[in-house]
């Protein structure tokens, strides 16, 4: 997501900021952190314009999950929109 933004600086490219934001839904962007490092404040300051901008951020680091949710969602919400994503992932041969 980081080439999708239009002023993100090179400090939040993954690699730098050891997290990888993704798009999940209209409404709900999932993040996968790097388990050796916290949270930046850099990152801290991204994920406050995201819910700004109308998007929950859910944070996934190994298997925490941490959620800021943007003003007016539910966890309930960001729960149904992340599990209608990995939807998309599942194999329609699997169980």
């Amino acid at each position: 997501m980081w080439l999708q933004m239009e002023n993100a600086g090179i400090e939040l490219r993954p690699d730098k900021s050891h997290i990888i934001f993704d798009k999940a839904s209209d409404k709900t962007i999932c993040a996968r952190q790097d388990p050796d490092y916290e949270l930046s404040e850099l990152v801290m300051q991204q994920i406050k314009e995201f819910n700004k901008q109308g998007y929950s951020v859910a944070i996934f680091k190994v298997e925490v999950a941490y959620v800021h949710l943007a003003k007016g969602h539910t966890l309930d919400q960001v729960k149904r929109d992340i599990h209608d994503r990995s939807k998309l992932y599942r194999r329609s041969d699997r169980p």
